[in-house]
């Protein structure tokens, strides 16, 4: 019998790594769509445009970011905040833009193969 202990730490592994391959995917398309932008503020348009859904931790973010950069895929520099210490910008490159668009596709064609699927399995939509 499936105690509840394992239902949540299914649940967790789960989400775990559901987010990880995802927060690359939605960092680099925040980047693109909101501009250069610094790294918090990055975040904080993801948690706001999901909803609160997606909330990421900075330790998670900004490896990413760096690992990004080190592909090429975005750019950063410096530039005063306002009012506040200097804040490191991040902005998509041509590279990145290329990349995000085909990551977007692959993207659309993985959900739309899993929601198909899911659906067409799924005994609560298909009673036997």
């Amino acid at each position: 019998m499936v105690e509840l202990s394992d239902v949540a730490r299914f649940r967790d592994k789960m989400d775990r790594e559901l987010k990880s391959g995802l927060v690359t995917l939605v960092l680099l398309l925040a980047i693109d769509r909101t501009g250069p932008d610094y790294g918090y503020r990055l975040l904080k348009t993801i948690q706001e445009r999901s909803g609160g859904r997606l909330q990421f931790k900075e330790g998670t973010a900004y490896p990413l970011l760096q690992n990004l950069e080190k592909m090429g895929l975005i750019t950063s520099f410096w530039s005063d905040g306002a009012g506040g210490p200097p804040r490191k910008y991040y902005q998509i490159t041509d590279t990145g833009r290329r990349a995000l668009d085909q990551a977007l596709t692959d993207w659309r064609e993985l959900t739309d193969g899993v929601h198909t699927t899911i659906t067409s399995m799924d005994r609560k939509a298909n009673p036997p």
